[in-house]
């Protein structure tokens, strides 16, 4: 009826007032003529405790599964109204209610419970005569709905989504999401602080896993505000607060949200979440590479698990110590916390952390050079984050294997893995992990011969890492811009970048960062005919790289070794440290940066004679 005097854009302006527009063409029943006027003839038809349960309905947002109908409609003033599932049953029968059964995708479970709800011309127009009997009627009938889902926020309840049932009940708490975070803006506004913080909490266990970390930001905030917040309930919202904010890449602020979580939850004697709130702050000092800090952290946070007998905080713990030792350089320490961490996981049923712990080994059997083993456990763990939902370590997962499609030569299945990794990342709204996986994009794009694109990518990761104050992901990116500009044949300026990462990781004492410092710095010195210090670098290097056990940087190290030993006349010597090179390779793709590497470097040997 509208087309004839509208544009579409018109027409999608004007729905902001659907009531108004949705008139029907001249000539229609009075009763079909406007879409107000085709409802009202519905309810109209509708007797008194059925048009109070479809008014009730609006409290809802985004549907609702019986159980929750029955914890918030309230028919008990008519005396001839039926159980809510027969009311329920009613409207859907009539049209009102429409009802669906949630399928998830094939990778995950199907609900079998079905959900209901209402178009929204229907919904704005069931609020509206929610509204007309009176504020104490609404009012009352948003309490029963804060109620209802803030006991998803308890802590038995959170307990449970790390247990046997966890799957299907993070499933079922995500379809919960709008409903939580309305009944937590309803709550704060009328300084309900028990559902606000509770609703917070539960909404958070979705958000944590899917997006967008800036809602958990804005209802924590929310919650946080009211006034009198009792300690124990304060103490909860300020860890959410804390996470959400680190999550968001504003680390600043998580760390003084932190700071306010720890003693309110020492004041409330709850050890659980004092533990929780330090192996959180333990991780936030990890990702600025405070691994001292760090690793206090834990130490406190694992004996508060072990005395309290929580087997799954004491895995959460030793997986992050396990994460303390693989920034040292100490591998088969980081293996055996992460293999007693995931044994923990696995015995409570605790896919969720299992899934993470699983992609933490593959890193370690990446370093060690066991590439297959890595790949079948980052292959399990992306499984798991997608039978969970957890698109976060979906990308953390496939940024992981484009690490491990790297290393075998295989560039463009490599960056394929990054950019889905980036596009997931960015959809979750992580600043730091966008850091990290731009700054292996730009590595792999180097090696591709895609120059200009890598140096944005780098250079866009440099940022967010100076942004974040995150020292040992800057000194990453300084190396791979470092690598960049070797490959543009500016030695000069690649020696001065690995200088500053070099720098950098001795202070935070990040031995694998260092590793490819010196490298980088042997490498570009040899190039420009400072032989004496390119093998002072090198052998720095490989005597941190005998503790760190890389082969990708053993290998490469190797070759700057039989470089240098050639141009000296060391024949002998260059010719070990070519074998010792090509005896660590065996599992890199004949396209791999170390092969091309080993192929220029017997050359060299080969011209020296």
């Amino acid at each position: 009826a509208r087309v004839r005097v509208l544009s579409p854009a018109q027409i999608v302006e004007r729905l902001r007032d659907r009531f108004a527009l949705l008139i029907g063409a001249r000539g229609v029943e009075s009763r079909q003529a406007t879409l107000r006027a085709a409802i009202d003839w519905s309810w109209t038809l509708l007797n008194e405790w059925e048009q109070a349960a479809l008014a009730q309905c609006s409290v809802f947002d985004g549907g609702f599964t019986l159980e929750a109908a029955e914890a918030v409609l309230d028919l008990r003033r008519w005396s001839d109204a039926p159980a809510v599932l027969d009311a329920v049953q009613s409207l859907v029968d009539k049209s009102l209610l429409r009802a669906w059964w949630p399928r998830a995708d094939a990778a995950r479970l199907d609900l079998a419970e079905p959900h209901f709800g209402m178009y929204l011309s229907i919904h704005d127009y069931a609020g509206e005569k929610l509204a007309a009997e009176g504020g104490l009627s609404r009012d009352a009938a948003q309490v029963r709905h804060g109620r209802c889902f803030a006991r998803h926020g308890g802590d038995a309840a959170i307990e449970a989504l790390y247990g046997p049932q966890g799957l299907a009940l993070r499933q079922a708490l995500a379809l919960e999401a709008e409903n939580l975070a309305t009944g937590c803006k309803r709550a704060a506004a009328r300084g309900d602080a028990e559902v606000a913080v509770y609703t917070c909490r539960a909404l958070w266990e979705v958000l944590e896993l899917r997006g967008p970390f800036t809602t958990g930001v804005t209802l924590a905030n929310l919650a946080a505000a009211i006034v009198p917040l009792p300690t124990a309930l304060a103490a909860n919202v300020q860890q959410v607060l804390a996470m959400a904010l680190q999550r968001a890449g504003r680390p600043a602020e998580a760390e003084a949200a932190y700071a306010l979580a720890l003693p309110l939850a020492r004041e409330a004697g709850d050890r659980f979440r004092e533990a929780s709130v330090l192996v959180n702050l333990g991780i936030l000092e990890m990702e600025r590479a405070r691994n001292d800090s760090a690793e206090s952290c834990y130490t406190q946070s694992l004996a508060l698990a072990r005395a309290l007998g929580h087997r799954r905080a004491e895995g959460n713990v030793l997986g992050n110590l396990g994460a303390v030792h693989m920034n040292r350089g100490a591998t088969e320490q980081a293996r055996a916390h992460y293999e007693a961490s995931l044994a923990l996981h696995v015995d409570v049923g605790n896919l969720r952390d299992e899934a993470i712990v699983l992609s933490n080994l593959g890193t370690v059997a990446r370093a060690q050079g066991r590439h297959a083993d890595a790949q079948r456990c980052y292959e399990r763990a992306l499984e798991l984050n997608l039978r969970l939902g957890n698109l976060r370590f979906q990308g953390i997962v496939n940024n992981n294997l484009g690490g491990i499609l790297g290393r075998q030569g295989r560039l463009a299945e490599a960056r394929e893995r990054y950019v889905a990794a980036l596009a997931l990342i960015r959809e979750v709204g992580n600043r730091s992990l966008e850091g990290a996986v731009l700054s292996n994009l730009g590595t792999v794009d180097t090696e591709l011969g895609r120059l200009e694109e890598a140096a944005g990518e780098i250079a866009a990761a440099k940022l967010i890492a100076r942004e974040l104050d995150e020292r040992g992901r800057e000194a990453q990116a300084l190396n791979s811009e470092g690598e960049l500009h070797a490959v543009r044949g500016n030695n000069a300026a690649a020696c001065e970048l690995h200088a500053q990462a070099l720098a950098i990781a001795r202070e935070r004492g990040l031995q694998p960062v260092m590793c490819q410092a010196l490298r980088g710095l042997a490498q570009a010195r040899l190039r420009l005919g400072e032989g004496v210090q390119a093998q002072a670098d090198a052998d720095e290097g490989e005597a941190l790289l005998r503790q760190v056990g890389d082969k990708v940087e053993i290998a490469r190290l190797n070759c700057v070794q039989a470089e240098l030993h050639a141009r000296a006349g060391r024949t002998d010597e260059a010719a070990q440290a070519l074998a010792a090179a090509e005896a660590d390779t065996t599992d890199f793709g004949p396209q791999s940066l170390v092969r091309r590497e080993i192929e220029r470097a017997r050359q060299i040997v080969a011209a020296a004679g």
